[in-house]
């Protein structure tokens, strides 16, 4: 991580746990302390969240290329699943 100085750009794809709601009262997601790490070595990331709340697998795999294409990402980080069974069980 030290030799590489260059700006990043991370997308993260996923749902309430992406978006922040879900993990902390104070609205963090688990992509702050990513940031904060990186920052650390100096490098400067800029990190877009598409995280939507109760979202299933097949919600994304609707909208990903959208997501990715616009953004033109580095890192892509994912989290899907979560939702899966609550959302196809109905």
């Amino acid at each position: 991580l030290q030799q590489h100085q260059a700006n990043l750009s991370i997308v993260a794809i996923g749902g309430s746990l992406t978006s922040g709601r879900a993990q902390h009262a104070r609205g963090r997601s688990f992509l702050t302390p990513l940031e904060e790490l990186l920052r650390s070595f100096g490098m400067k990331a800029e990190i877009k969240i598409f995280g939507i709340g109760s979202t299933s697998s097949l919600f994304w795999n609707l909208c990903i290329r959208t997501a990715l294409d616009r953004s033109q990402p580095s890192v892509v980080i994912v989290e899907l699943g979560v939702n899966d069974g609550v959302v196809l069980r109905d």
